[in-house]
């Protein structure tokens, strides 16, 4: 498959010029869900709200895609980080966000798309099972979505009572 032209794939390889990574931060905090507290929102922000800490992350080895729409301006953003755990490799999404105006018309679909075809290629090098996963607030809407596109709820987050676990085999 090939990226959308409105999608752009960001990780430690290809970074974005300072300007892209300050619009991503300052997307971030606009699209920021409502139902996480105070103190996560701090640290949330703390991890995406500079130029930075978005470089800092693609060294982490994450991966970010954003959807261009109107003017060019970021309509949505999709993190991601591949890790190992116990014999299985996780595509774990960290966030997906739409502009709020924007929701319910494709944006999160066409970005997770494209997480789903980097997962795959991540599949075909490994020998290991590959999943997707991610962890989502038991009251964030966009579990909805994520159940229409082939999520199921795995688990209790042991850390975070108010969050469950969502997965998908590739």
């Amino acid at each position: 498959m090939e990226i959308p032209p409105n999608i752009e794939s960001y990780d430690r390889d290809n970074v974005p010029d300072p300007a892209l990574a300050w619009q991503m931060a300052e997307f971030f905090a606009a699209n920021y869900p409502d139902m996480h507290d105070p103190l996560e929102r701090a640290q949330d922000l703390e991890k995406h709200g500079s130029v930075d800490a978005i470089l800092e992350r693609l060294r982490e080895e994450y991966f970010i895609l954003i959807q261009r729409g109107f003017q060019g301006r970021i309509a949505g953003l999709l993190e991601w980080k591949p890790i190992r755990v116990e014999g299985i490799i996780y595509a774990e999404l960290t966030w997906l966000m739409t502009d709020s105006a924007l929701r319910e018309q494709g944006v999160g679909r066409s970005l997770h798309d494209v997480f789903v075809e980097q997962a795959t290629q991540i599949k075909q090098g490994v020998t290991e099972p590959v999943a997707l996963r991610l962890s989502v607030h038991k009251n964030n809407t966009a579990r909805t979505f994520l159940r229409k596109i082939g999520y199921t709820q795995w688990s209790q987050s042991p850390t975070n009572r108010k969050k469950i676990f969502m997965g998908r085999e590739l």
